[in-house]
């Protein structure tokens, strides 16, 4: 007899490769050719039994804390179902299976001075998948978890599935030149195929360029002893993207006419199934071009004690699949295709550095990075505004600002006393309600279809964005290793700034914290406001569901300086004096022990500052202990 439900999946999983290599430098000094092939097939069947479990119905045993709980009522139950009306059975099946297919041909040879090399490469894949989804419901018995135990009435089956298929193919191909190791050329190029374009669309073309010159192999810098390694390097190269403006895969079929499966309709007394047109067809639709451009300088000083680099480089991303904001009449009964149009870029530094020396028989060595990044839209098709028939240059407007903004209303603070309540002016609504004491108060920026200026409510049109730092535009690391007999310590630091970020659950999107009936978390227990705490940090509990001014909603409120800086890797080791274990085979033997993200640095005292919400995971430290032996 079967008791209770039950959720039951099995996998399989397929990894295959095959690799054969064959030198040919018999017939032409320094050819050589290779073939690989990746096989991957995964299957999962999922299937669930779903009985409707009775339980009797909490019973509060405390007026001053509804969560105490009281005696049992015997009489009162309730069932839970799952979401589910009926009890019923579930299958749900995925199969998938993909393929990669690579053809390589190397070339490398020296003349001299001059050193050539280059490979040739032909890649295709493909992938694969179907899914079939069951499901049968009201059984005639809680004994049997099979679908022939359901009802056999139509509206008590479901039944439904799709199939999924796509391909690509590349010709890839590197030619690469050095004279004296001094001055260093490389010519790369992808031309790549993809099923999600027309025929005459499907493929692009996409060169890359470097080149390099190492100064210090230079006869006028051999009297610079102190220079070990100077090196200057630049690139520019091309690739193909498949990302909408969303950030999204481009979704295939927008070239050619297409139907989608809709609503159906009664005719006489049947049922028939619907079809509708899909979007109109641009038969233009292609690749977006992502260029990348680097100016780069290696240096190495003092032998490579010290070493480090240092680049400037830059982003861009043209012709981004996206919509227009244009319509067409309501008569053609369509919307318009979406073209390949945007652009987005990027711009940033990245420097580093390393020192390595020894004091006795102590060895050190300290590094540090950092990264600067910054991106703004370059052309973005925006709606008319309301005030002044344009998003040019209107707070609104993405053209030059990046993607990742912070986006609220301002908060004036809490609303503490009777006094700073009675001040508010007569009218005053948050989204059609009076202020309350001890809820957040917002300032009123604009009014009806965000015309500037206040209104006396608050309300979507007094939203603006509060940071254009939602992501970390710097990102640094530094630390240390240090050997002394034996004995060694890895420190890594990791760390960013230069970002904004809101408090946030994971209910809340934009940011803000609701808490309708108690404290979100005991750590807060004390600190929200009531009329006996008034500088509390935190507003009153209470309202309806994500109202802003109890904390739910985005807001200036919850924002804060997300800069951190994290000891993400500690790890010290000992390794043992080979006389111990030399003579039983042993060639080294270390104890070591490791910790991660040990502690943190940072104003945002919340949660962990790379948390993703108050709610969610936390990142976890970690400890570990152990011994390494090589033979």
């Amino acid at each position: 007899m079967l008791h209770g439900g039950y959720r039951q999946s099995k996998h399989r999983t397929l990894n295959g490769i095959l690799r054969f290599d064959l030198d040919l430098s018999e017939y032409v000094k320094g050819l050589s050719t290779s073939v690989q092939a990746n096989l991957n097939a995964y299957d999962r069947n999922m299937k669930s039994y779903v009985v409707h479990n009775t339980w009797y119905v909490f019973q509060s045993g405390s007026s001053d804390n509804k969560f105490v709980p009281g005696p049992i009522d015997f009489t009162k139950t309730a069932a839970h179902g799952l979401s589910a009306k009926y009890p019923n059975i579930k299958e749900d099946v995925g199969l998938t299976s993909s393929y990669q297919f690579n053809w390589f041909v190397n070339y490398e040879r020296e003349f001299g001075d001059h050193s050539v090399s280059a490979v040739a490469v032909y890649e295709q894949a493909e992938d694969n998948g179907k899914w079939l989804y069951g499901q049968a419901e009201n059984l005639l018995s809680t004994n049997i978890d099979q679908i022939f135990n359901a009802s056999g009435e139509p509206e008590r089956r479901y039944f439904t599935g799709g199939e999924s298929e796509s391909a690509s193919a590349s010709y890839i191909g590197r030619v690469n030149y050095s004279f004296a190791s001094k001055y260093i050329a490389e010519f790369s190029f992808r031309y790549d195929g993809n099923y999600r374009f027309a025929p005459e669309d499907r493929w692009g073309f996409f060169p890359s360029f470097s080149a390099g010159w190492r100064l210090s192999e230079e006869n006028f810098m051999k009297d610079m002893d102190w220079l070990t390694n100077l090196k200057l390097r630049g690139s520019y190269g091309t690739t193909g993207s498949l990302e909408n403006i969303h950030g999204n895969s481009i979704a295939p079929w927008q070239w050619t006419n297409y139907y989608d499966k809709t609503s159906g309709f009664i005719f006489g007394t049947s049922y028939q199934d619907g079809l509708e047109p899909g979007t109109m067809p641009n038969p233009n639709i292609t690749w977006s071009t992502v260029s990348n451009w680097n100016l780069g300088l290696e240096y190495g000083l003092f032998d490579n004690k010290l070493t480090g680099e240092f680049d400037i480089w830059g982003k861009n991303i043209s012709d981004i699949l996206g919509p227009r904001q244009g319509s067409t009449p309501t008569t053609l009964g369509a919307n318009l295709p979406w073209e390949n149009y945007a652009e987005r870029k990027w711009n940033g530094f990245e420097i580093s550095a390393t020192y390595k020396n020894k004091i006795g028989e102590l060895a050190y060595e300290v590094y540090a990075n950092m990264g600067y990044a910054i991106d703004e839209w370059v052309v973005y098709d925006e709606p008319v505004s309301y005030t002044d028939g344009t998003y040019k240059d209107n707070w609104r407007s993405r053209i030059g600002k990046p993607n990742a903004r912070v986006y609220g209303l301002i908060s004036e603070g809490i609303i503490r006393t009777q006094e700073q309540l009675d001040a508010i002016p007569d009218g005053y609504k948050v989204y059609g309600r009076d202020p309350q004491i001890g809820t957040i108060l917002f300032r009123d920026i604009r009014g009806d279809n965000y015309s500037e200026g206040p209104d006396g409510k608050i309300d979507n049109n007094d939203m603006t964005y509060l940071s254009d730092n939602g992501a970390p535009r710097i990102n640094y690391g530094f630390g240390t290793n240090l050997n002394w007999k034996g004995i060694s310590v890895n420190a890594h630091f990791q760390g960013v700034g230069a970002y904004d970020r809101p408090v946030a659950t994971r209910n809340s999107g934009g940011g803000g914290v609701f808490q309708v009936d108690r404290p979100y978390f005991e750590l807060w227990a004390d600190n929200y406001w009531t009329p006996e705490n008034p500088d509390a940090k935190y507003p009153r509990i209470g309202g309806n569901w994500m109202q802003p001014e109890f904390g739910g909603g985005p807001s200036s409120f919850w924002l804060r300086n997300g800069a951190y800086v994290r000891l993400k890797n500690l790890n010290i080791g000992y390794t043992l004096p080979n006389s111990w274990f030399e003579r039983i085979g042993l060639s080294d033997i270390q104890l070591f022990v490791n910790g991660t993200n040990l502690f943190v640095i940072s104003e945002f005292k919340e949660h962990d500052p790379e948390q993703a919400t108050l709610d969610s995971y936390p990142l976890m430290k970690t400890f570990t202990g152990g011994v390494s032996i090589n033979f």
